[in-house]
């Protein structure tokens, strides 16, 4: 059995379920444990809404489609190549072309740098706290279990706990409208926009994300960007265009807070890599993941003892030399 058939047999056993690509290639390597993970090219038989061509999987030619149709559904080719041309062309928006991406914005961008040589971590929560500024636990987005929450780092644990493994099944409106406060807080424009994002605001489509992701996440750079992608199909209050970045990572970090890095403006002028819409770009995305993770693992010693993840704190810190130079 190759590669192609050992995917298809996993995805025939969703067939009528909504399916990710990393649920795929966790539910691949269980199945299949010997398996080297690079080779198993999951994303390969989704048809995803950047994708700009077929496919090289030979079990999905055979079938005359996409095994993931565009909504997320395994239907095994039933949608066929929904007006996608059947031959691959290495044009971008497949896996190949997020790899060429991520390698083009290498090129052309500076190095990302570590500007945390030295950096006081024994102060950074005491330091975080008092550069918070604008949040207010009476804010009128603060509601059930939220309301009343005391400072942004308690309303983070708070956030980050309904969001365990445990608990995830549980998120609901006041949830996703908190997380949209703790993110937004500090820029009163963006915040004017909560309440009316949160009046389209299914909590279906956030039940049905809760349901199609996987309990735990591995360091895998592809993974992260296929989530990333996934999470527009679900049109969440400000999450809907492919250039809502900072807001979708922020979403997945708190769903994994040990794996995924919040991105956004001030981290990327922090390692020196901001220009105009950086912000919004997949490839720098596909750039700063790894560069993130290579700061907790070098700073890991100074990174013990904390409520926080290691990539919480990196995000923090990168916030505070930016914000205030420390």
């Amino acid at each position: 059995m190759n590669i192609f058939q050992k995917r298809h047999r996993i995805l025939e056993k969703h067939r009528g379920d909504r399916f990710t690509p990393a649920q795929l290639k966790a539910e691949f390597l269980n199945t299949f444990p010997d398996v080297n993970p690079s080779s198993i090219n999951a994303a390969d038989c989704f048809n995803t809404p950047s994708k700009k061509a077929g496919c090289t999987c030979n079990e999905c030619t055979k079938l005359g489609g996409f095994a993931v149709n565009r909504d997320g559904i395994v239907d095994m080719g039933a949608s066929g190549w929904s007006g996608i041309s059947s031959v691959y062309k290495p044009t971008g928006g497949t896996t190949a072309g997020t790899q060429r991406a991520v390698g083009d914005a290498a090129l052309s961008q500076p190095r990302m740098t570590d500007p945390l040589s030295g950096f006081d971590w024994n102060r950074v929560c005491a330091r975080y706290d008092a550069a918070c500024r604008g949040f207010s636990s009476l804010s009128p987005h603060l509601r059930g279990q939220y309301a009343g929450t005391s400072s942004d780092r308690a309303l983070y644990y708070k956030l980050v706990a309904s969001a365990s493994q445990r608990r995830r099944a549980q998120l609901g409106t006041d949830w996703y409208e908190a997380l949209l406060y703790w993110k937004l807080y500090s820029q009163p424009a963006a915040v004017s926009n909560i309440s009316g994002w949160m009046r389209s605001f299914a909590p279906s489509s956030l039940d049905s994300l809760s349901a199609g992701i996987t309990p735990t996440l591995p360091r895998d750079v592809r993974d992260i960007l296929a989530l990333v992608e996934l999470i527009g199909r679900y049109q969440l209050p400000g999450t809907k265009t492919s250039t809502s970045l900072p807001l979708r990572t922020t979403l997945l970090h708190v769903l994994y807070p040990d794996v995924v890095p919040i991105f956004d403006q001030m981290v990327l002028k922090a390692v020196g890599s901001w220009y105009t819409a950086a912000k919004q770009d997949m490839g720098v995305l596909g750039r700063y993941i790894p560069h993130a993770w290579a700061l907790a693992d070098r700073h890991t010693a100074h990174l013990t003892g904390f409520q926080e993840t290691p990539i919480r704190l990196i995000d923090m810190g990168l916030w505070l030399v930016r914000n205030l130079g420390y």
